[in-house]
């Protein structure tokens, strides 16, 4: 009976680390007047990780601790890559493209 308890909360340990090393990151994005961009993608580089922006230009995500950089695009916009560093709050803003259809 002991060695399944210890068994258990030694498995309980590894989880438990394994959730701590992720850190939530949040930001806002607007355009070059002000205004907050909408539905634009974030995600972190190399992974599948990512959000959407809401109404108000407002995102929210969960990163690796060894995440580098976040990618953001949207309809219109210029990509760019942030750097994340120990930053936890981002406040962006974004150039429009000049592609034309």
């Amino acid at each position: 009976m002991r060695k399944i308890i210890l068994t258990l909360l030694v498995a309980i340990a590894f989880v438990l680390n394994a959730t701590a090393q992720d850190r939530r990151v949040t930001g806002n994005l607007k355009d070059e007047k002000g205004t907050p961009v909408v539905n634009a993608s974030v995600v972190v580089k190399g992974t599948a990780r990512g959000s959407v922006t809401d109404a108000n230009g407002d995102f929210s995500l969960s990163v690796p601790s060894n995440a580098r950089t976040l990618v953001i695009s949207g309809v219109g916009l210029t990509t760019q890559e942030v750097s994340l560093g120990s930053r936890t709050n981002f406040s962006v803003v974004m150039i429009s493209s000049d592609l034309s259809m």
